[in-house]
């Protein structure tokens, strides 16, 4: 049996410290019981009152599991503070939660719409600040930041296939017939897609450029749109 070798994707560009009620329950994320309530408020502001405090939703959890669903690396505690921002103003802007699931879509927007600000930043060459996670990262890393960035969004922008392959064998270090029996493609196809990305990922540092793709890759990573309370934008969720 075959095995990739390792690579470790940083923590702290995937998912924040888990904390609140709804995320000290063993297993997947669940929403509590009392979440239709801590929605209900008039205003944005009387969201956030009761949604910051404590994680009382469970967000922090959630948010590593979207990213984890999504095969994606972003920062997570950037996508948690986006998140909190989106629920406050969907809530109250006719946008109806009615269900947990639409807690889900609202973190999926807000990790769509920090991968399309990490974009635009790489597109406008503008190099990551001292306390990004990703400046943060690059020195232990012996990596430029912008190289760390360019790296992150080439993977990011890959096809579907070819990221879920990466993080099968290169992150977690699956076997690679198991991998490929789960993915229900041949060990070759699927040591062929981890490859391609891998060469993505490479390439983007050596030739200081990213190359898009697909646009199924790059589905959820355009130009965010929509304002949050905090005037950041946030980009409407492809669920």
């Amino acid at each position: 049996m075959t095995k990739a070798p390792t690579t470790k994707t940083p923590a702290a560009l995937n998912s924040p410290a888990r904390t609140g009620d709804a995320a000290k329950t063993p297993g997947r994320w669940r929403a509590p019981v009392d979440w239709r309530d801590r929605l209900s408020a008039r205003t944005p502001e009387g969201i956030l009152e009761r949604i910051v405090d404590g994680d009382p939703l469970g967000l922090r959890r959630l948010v590593g599991e979207v990213i984890r669903k999504q095969r994606r690396v972003a920062d997570g505690d950037r996508v948690h503070l986006r998140a909190i921002a989106c629920i406050a103003h969907r809530a109250i802007s006719g946008d109806g939660a009615d269900s947990p699931r639409w807690i889900e879509e609202r973190v999926e927007e807000a990790l769509f719409g920090v991968l399309a600000t990490e974009r635009a930043k790489l597109d406008a060459a503008e190099p990551p600040a001292p306390k990004d996670a990703l400046a943060v990262l690059a020195g232990p890393l012996g990596l430029d930041p912008m190289d760390l960035r360019r790296a992150c969004s080439a993977l990011n922008e890959r096809p579907d296939g070819e990221r879920a392959a990466f993080f099968s064998l290169i992150i977690d270090r699956v076997d690679l017939d198991a991998a490929a029996a789960s993915a229900s493609v041949t060990s070759v196809e699927l040591a062929r897609r981890a490859r391609r990305a891998l060469d993505a990922v490479i390439d983007s540092m050596v030739t200081g450029t990213v190359e898009s793709g697909s646009e199924q890759g790059r589905e959820g990573v355009g130009t965010p749109t929509e304002k949050a309370p905090d005037g950041s934008k946030l980009k409407e969720s492809k669920p």
